[in-house]
């Protein structure tokens, strides 16, 4: 997270100190360079959200797997540059608004963003599996995942050099200390954070963008972005049942935290009154009501119960195998 902070005089002129959560710890944070706005200032609509503590306007349809370091969102600085863009898929931009190309061009840059970031996460994690020694199934996929990441970061690149007019791409990204705590525990919540959470939400949001978008090239990068988020949620949810089961009753205590801490917050009166317009949405592009109505259903109907789920199962068999011991005893 950005530096604690027990008031705004602590966190510099401009800045203001507004609470946070995160692995099941709560407390106040200075504002980032990286965030958007705060509360209803600096969005069209209001709809200032708060995602892996960056604040950004609400409304892009997904996100990715998150590059976490020590709570912190890591992302590349954007600039004007060939090279991450993927040129076969561009939409139709003739009648869009100079301000609905802007709107596109700033969320889709976002989502760029996002998913050049997903690439090193995936990078560490392929590492902090062959460091746990688990099976080649799950290193395999990791592999394949990062792959995935980087033709996502493409598509996405693509299109918001499209609707900019000129060539985006990433600088540098600062993976300093992205190896450090390399325990199971903490692999593990970081990849339920990342993966569980992350890319089971970033999965089902895009296929609910892309069933509303209409530009062909929108909704065909949506498409391939869904399929390949759920196989990535996929494997996080299996190497969590490996991990727990390796981990014992103390490790499956903290995921139930962390399912807590996971569970999206409220959402404020503006964001409620947010609106679509066809044209953005036709682009992927929703009102933060509509994600946030999705998040929620997704945790409670998705999330929610296969975590639990899974606890049960691994408690149940924790139960079996001491009952069986006392038995032979």
């Amino acid at each position: 997270m950005a530096s604690t902070c027990t008031s705004d005089a602590d966190c510099g002129e401009g800045l203001l100190c507004a609470s946070y959560s995160f692995e099941c710890t709560y407390g106040f944070a200075c504002q980032t360079p990286d965030d958007r706005c705060l509360g209803e200032i600096g969005c069209p609509e209001g709809d200032c959200w708060v995602i892996y503590g960056v604040r950004s306007c609400g409304g892009i349809c997904f996100e990715g797997r998150p590059f976490l370091v020590g709570g912190e969102l890591r992302t590349a600085a954007i600039g004007q540059r060939e090279g991450w863009r993927e040129s076969t898929m561009v939409p139709e931009v003739g009648r869009l608004s100079a301000g609905e190309r802007e709107r596109l061009t700033e969320r889709w840059l976002g989502a760029a963003r996002l998913e050049h970031a997903s690439v090193a996460a995936f990078a560490r994690f392929t590492l902090e599996l062959l460091s746990l020694g688990a099976p080649a199934e799950l290193v395999q996929a990791a592999c394949a995942a990062m792959a995935d990441e980087t033709a996502h970061a493409r598509l996405c690149f693509g299109l918001a050099s499209a609707y900019a007019g000129r060539a985006l791409g990433p600088g540098a990204l600062d993976v300093t200390g992205a190896l450090e705590n390399t325990t199971l525990e903490r692999i593990l919540v970081t990849a339920w954070h990342e993966g569980c959470v992350g890319e089971t939400l970033a999965a089902i949001e895009a296929a609910e963008c892309a069933e509303a978008a209409t530009d062909p090239a929108v909704r065909a990068a949506l498409l391939t972005i869904a399929a390949d988020e759920m196989r990535h949620a996929e494997l996080a949810w299996r190497f969590a049942r490996w991990a727990l089961e390796r981990g014992g009753p103390a490790l499956a205590e903290r995921i139930r935290c962390e399912l807590a801490v996971a569970e999206p917050g409220p959402e404020s009166a503006a964001a409620q009154q947010g609106e679509e317009t066809p044209a953005l949405r036709a682009h992927g592009l929703r009102s933060e009501h509509a994600i946030r109505v999705l998040r929620t259903q997704v945790f409670q109907e998705v999330i929610r119960p296969c975590a639990e789920a899974l606890l049960a199962e691994l408690h149940a068999r924790v139960s079996g195998e001491r009952g069986a011991t006392g038995l032979h005893a």
